[in-house]
């Protein structure tokens, strides 16, 4: 499944699907006179509060990303996304629909282009260096997010917002397919937080 980037709406006798990357094209349900929405968030929109963070730190669907904190960071991205479904949420709520939000970590997998997309760039730039960064990065298959977007469209019990992250160990595949890459330093891994998946795996999600 690709991102919708037109005004299509993809619908069933259930659900519909928002166009993506922007939350912004909601209102177009008020044409289609539809009650059910599934939408493309990111986990971005979740995490970046000032909130404290750390390895005993369970994140899940009732976080919400502040603004204020995503400009003192000066993250415009991360503002953007934040923006975008706090907008989603408030329309839907003020027009009676069910808005069902997919909040993806970074999504990675195989691609429908030939070109490098930022993601994979990113990848390949650790490929290039010597060394690797000592962090954990959240990463999920772009085929589970599709999937994730299909239970919700076809299950009517779905709800609320659902974090589709997975235990992707992109490190650890480069450093045994491209040596000499080497950690930058030789410290324990300390993870920033961990991302509850406890939603999505309810009986009949997902």
């Amino acid at each position: 499944m690709k991102r919708l980037e037109s005004p299509t709406i993809a619908r069933n006798r259930h659900r519909a699907l928002a166009p993506s990357p922007s939350y912004c094209r909601t209102q177009s349900c008020q044409s289609y006179n539809l009650h059910n929405l599934v939408a493309l968030a990111e986990l971005c929109s979740v995490v970046f509060n000032g909130r404290p963070l750390g390895p005993e730190v369970i994140v899940d669907e009732t976080w919400f990303s502040d603004p204020d904190y995503c400009k003192k960071i000066k993250n415009w991205y991360y503002l953007s996304k934040t923006l975008a479904e706090d907008k989603a949420w408030k329309f839907a709520k003020a027009n009676s629909i069910n808005l069902v939000s997919i909040n993806p970590s970074i999504v990675i997998g195989p691609l429908l282009q030939p070109t490098l997309n930022r993601t994979i760039e990113d990848i390949l730039d650790l490929i290039r260096a010597t060394t690797y960064p000592n962090s954990v990065g959240a990463f999920v298959d772009v085929r589970d997010v599709a999937n994730a977007h299909i239970q919700a469209l076809e299950i009517p019990s779905t709800n609320g917002r659902y974090r589709v992250v997975e235990s992707v160990f992109v490190i650890f595949i480069l450093i045994f397919n491209f040596p000499p890459t080497k950690c930058a330093d030789d410290l324990p891994l300390v993870p920033a937080a961990r991302v509850s998946k406890g939603k999505i795996q309810e009986p009949g999600h997902y």
